[in-house]
């Protein structure tokens, strides 16, 4: 699949599996843990793609927020508008995960594949 394709259309159909549906919202509640488990556990080809999907934001979510945590401790300290910045970073990707966790699972709903924007392909 091609980066720049945001979404790839399927005709809703019985291979939609109800799992392939809420994986975005299993990865919501229980991040990488919970989608890693339904992609190890899924036979259905939707379902492995929407958790595969969701496996690779939730890795560049949990990257970027340790990342900007030990910014915020190291350097918070010493500049006070870094520490304020990087937990603005990290209210900010927390607010991006609710939000495009639900979209993924309204896509999904559709009959759809939704890449998440920013996340690397890491999980082929």
């Amino acid at each position: 699949m091609d980066r720049n394709q945001i979404a790839q259309t399927r005709p809703p159909s019985k291979q939609n599996s109800v799992m392939g549906i809420l994986v975005h919202l299993i990865g919501l509640f229980f991040s990488l843990f919970g989608s890693g488990i339904v992609y190890i556990l899924a036979r259905n080809d939707f379902t492995k793609k929407n958790a595969q999907n969701s496996i690779n934001w939730h890795i560049f979510l949990l990257v970027s927020v340790v990342c900007l945590s030990i910014i915020t401790f190291t350097l918070g300290d010493v500049f006070d508008f870094v520490g304020v910045g990087s937990i603005f970073g990290i209210i900010i990707l927390i607010l991006l995960n609710a939000l495009f966790c639900l979209w993924a699972t309204f896509k999904a709903l559709q009959g759809q594949e939704w890449i998440y924007p920013v996340a690397p392909r890491i999980v082929r």
